[in-house]
């Protein structure tokens, strides 16, 4: 009986021995643990260095406080920006500026349109692998085709600078390419101290655009 179980464990170690030698290291059936590569954390995903194009529709509405009037308008937006983002596992913030040309004529009759409207702002929220919400304060500085007289340099009535707040959502395309909602408001107070009719103006503009933007991360 001792002589039976000897030569089954001699056969059984040299089975395995036997086995060890002819299997080579490099089989893809073998795998050892320091040669399973980590996959990369999704919080790259959103982290560096973006540009991008945006296309949307854009609102205007001027109110005239001393007598309550008011007047509005819309139409088309379109424009690009670009930016840089930070991110810490699911929390994400950056910086971005943006450019757009909005050509929204004003119904009040006093043939003032928007022309241009310039955006600064932070950003800051929350991601995963494929998605990422957020929210945004800055400044937007407008410019419309109102041209002062005696022209101004020092104050010129036809711009202006306001607070602007928003809120937006990004989806990942590809580990570059995300498409996105942005929703932004901006209110002038007493717009470059322009006067209509002996009446400051407030302006309020709206922007929603769809956005494209390519991630060099």
């Amino acid at each position: 009986m001792k002589n039976l179980l000897a030569s089954v464990l001699f056969f059984a170690f040299s089975g395995t021995a036997f086995a060890a030698d002819i299997l080579p290291t490099d089989d893809p059936l073998v795998v050892n643990a320091d040669q399973i590569a980590p996959s990369a954390p999704a919080a790259e995903r959103w982290a560096g260095a973006y540009v991008g194009v945006a296309i949307g529709h854009g609102y205007l509405n001027d109110v005239f406080p001393a007598t309550g009037a008011k007047a509005t308008g819309d139409d088309s937006v379109y424009g690009a920006f670009a930016g840089y983002n930070l991110q810490w596992g699911p929390i994400v913030l950056g910086a971005e500026v943006s450019a757009d040309k909005a050509d929204i004529m004003f119904t009040d009759g006093s043939t003032i349109a928007s022309k241009y409207l310039y955006g600064a702002r932070l950003r800051g929220g929350l991601a995963n692998d494929w998605v990422f919400a957020y929210g945004s304060v800055g400044v937007q500085h407008g410019v419309t085709n109102e041209v002062p007289f005696p022209i101004s340099l020092s104050a010129p009535m036809n711009r202006d600078t306001a607070l602007e707040l928003g809120a937006g959502i990004d989806f990942a395309v590809t580990n570059n390419i995300a498409l996105g909602v942005n929703y932004t408001y901006a209110k002038y107070k007493e717009f470059g101290n322009f006067t209509f009719l002996g009446n400051t103006v407030d302006v309020e503009t709206q922007k929603l655009l769809l956005r494209l933007s390519y991630n060099f991360n």
